[in-house]
């Protein structure tokens, strides 16, 4: 909710950010194809509020924007068609690489990627896939994977209602609070 968090004008707005996840009791995130506002380094400081919570055992909802699913299955098939031998692990570093070096170099584009061109995608930023493969626990063991419910959207209404279902019942997530 706009305005419920209360803002020290002493401190950078990235830091008022990671302390608010330090006094929330839950945490919800959203992953935009955009990645969020503010840039420190490489990372935005959605992401870092990201590992903050998990750092601080917040427990965690999430959800992200299913047009992020769409660009990554599209651009991993062209990462693929170019780099057969990428390995898995690679694929966002091969994917990041080539968004940087086709589509924001804005080099002569393979016809598939008039996608990104007419769906005005110029704001569209890769680190999206590392903060879902982030949420996702990639790389653990499956039976070492809690806290990382990805509900995929299409509009705000969608939100809402992942909201209203999660975050209705009060004595629900009293017990999670309790329990976490």
């Amino acid at each position: 909710m706009s305005g419920s968090m209360k803002v020290d004008p002493r401190l950078h707005n990235f830091d008022n950010c990671l302390k608010a996840v330090e006094e929330c009791d839950l945490f919800f995130g959203i992953i935009r194809p955009d990645c969020g506002t503010g840039r420190d380094g490489s990372e935005s400081i959605t992401f870092q509020e990201f590992k903050h919570a998990r750092e601080c055992h917040k427990p965690c909802w999430y959800v992200i924007d299913n047009r992020i699913k769409t660009y990554k299955n599209l651009l991993k098939s062209l990462v693929l068609r170019e780099h057969p031998d990428t390995k898995d692990e690679d694929l966002n570093k091969a994917i990041t690489s080539f968004y940087d070096n086709t589509i924001r170099q804005r080099r002569k584009l393979p016809r598939v990627l008039d996608l990104f061109e007419t769906k005005d995608l110029h704001q569209f930023d890769p680190l999206c896939f590392v903060m879902e493969d982030f949420v996702n626990h990639k790389g653990l063991p499956k039976e070492e994977i809690t806290n990382n419910w990805m509900h995929y959207y299409d509009h705000e209404l969608d939100i809402a209602k992942y909201i209203r279902t999660n975050f209705g019942d009060k004595v629900f997530i009293a017990n999670v609070l309790k329990e976490f």
